[in-house]
């Protein structure tokens, strides 16, 4: 199906954890929200004075947050909207931020409201009061990523002051602070069991840290530029890294001891994806191409070609099975069997499409197009 969305560019896209509904942001100040079953749009009362930049779902579904304002900015007004999904109502604003709102996350519990990234701090919001909660403060340069512990407890963040920092969301005290990158720390990762802090840098390492102890466990070196992207195995024994020196190598966690690099691309590899089942590595470069890897061998099993554009927006279904990719300024997307290495099904647009999205029935993809519309496609299997 097409959905004839907006009547200008859409900047963000969502999908509700249930899988029913999506929500769309755009250029035209609104924010909608889509049945994605009965293909209507919801009753909304939504529309904010300047273009919608950020948007998150609650965990539970019930709840969406946007920010607003100019391109490439985030929210220009400095507050942040909390809407009703059911039925469209705001229900609160959250103010207090001294800085425009890039982005936006939400804690697994459902609690806390936080962003701060291209600021110096971290605007923290409880959900369940409507209130600003505090303002934490303590790095002294940028902050280039942040994430939260699975149980919602401890809040992390890397910085330009190659620091991280990890905080009490309750209390918003700084617990402890991480030294030992020698730049700016690009990424930061929890391990599913809590205990493991993993930590890339422009300083060409990635640091494996206990979180309960505080201690550096390994420093893991090999690479010889700057480290962009980060994969954890869902067994959480494997790291893959990606990096400007256009490899990607795979680490033991435990030991740190690099395994194996994967060779193939010409120019720096910007992103790194496993597929649900572990078996696949996926990488994509600015070399326009998107390699498909063997996990366990580190052998090249296939490579797609972007003809002179980059491979953006690279999804697989929960399955593993299938690979949806689109390339920079290319009309249409590609649904890809990685077994067969065959495309078996494409679709294009009217105008360029800007990023896609596949819900956990591995079945419904949804689309967004430069134009405004919102595509929800089906997968139908063979």
């Amino acid at each position: 199906m097409t959905i004839q969305a907006h009547t200008s560019p859409l900047t963000s896209l969502a999908v509700t954890p249930d899988c029913r509904q999506i929500i769309s942001g755009s250029w035209d100040n609104t924010l909608k929200v889509w049945n994605l079953n009965k293909t209507r749009k919801l009753h909304i009362s939504t529309r904010h004075s300047n273009l919608v930049g950020a948007i998150a779902v609650t965990p539970d579904g019930k709840k969406v947050i946007s920010s607003s304002g100019k391109p490439l900015l985030g929210s220009s007004d400095k507050t942040l909207k909390v809407w009703d999904i059911e039925t469209g109502n705001k229900l609160f604003t959250l103010t207090g931020s001294n800085w425009y709102i890039k982005s936006v996350i939400v804690s697994p519990d459902c609690k806390w409201v936080i962003s701060g990234l291209d600021q110096i701090s971290i605007n923290i919001w409880n959900l369940r009061t409507e209130k600003k909660h505090f303002t934490i403060t303590g790095h002294t340069a940028k902050i280039n990523t942040m994430t939260v512990t699975h149980d919602s407890k401890l809040l992390i963040s890397g910085s330009n002051d190659k620091t991280i920092k990890v905080w009490n969301l309750e209390t918003g005290s700084e617990v402890f602070t991480l030294k030992g990158h020698t730049d700016q720390v690009t990424l930061v990762t929890i391990a599913a069991n809590n205990e493991r802090l993993i930590s890339a840098s422009k300083d060409k390492t990635i640091k494996v840290w206990n979180l309960k102890t505080r201690a550096l466990i390994n420093t893991v070196t090999g690479h010889s530029e700057k480290v962009n992207s980060l994969a954890l195995t869902s067994h959480d024994r494997l790291i893959v890294s990606g990096s400007n020196d256009k490899t990607i190598k795979i680490w033991d966690l435990e030991t740190g001891t690099e395994l194996y690099t994967l060779i193939g691309h010409t120019d720096s590899v910007q992103a790194v994806a496993l597929t649900p089942n572990g078996k696949q590595v996926i990488s994509s470069s600015i070399d326009n191409t998107l390699k498909v890897w063997n996990l366990k061998t580190g052998q090249e099993i296939f490579s797609i070609t972007g003809n002179g554009n980059q491979v953006n927006t690279v999804t697989v279904t929960p399955d593993s099975k299938h690979l949806i990719y689109h390339i920079s300024y290319d009309n249409s997307i590609q649904v890809l069997d990685l077994e067969s290495q065959n495309v078996i099904a494409s679709f294009t647009g009217e105008s360029a499409l800007t990023c896609c999205a596949v819900a956990s029935d591995g079945m419904t993809i949804v689309a967004g197009e430069a134009s405004g519309r919102v595509h929800f496609l089906r997968l139908e299997t063979r």
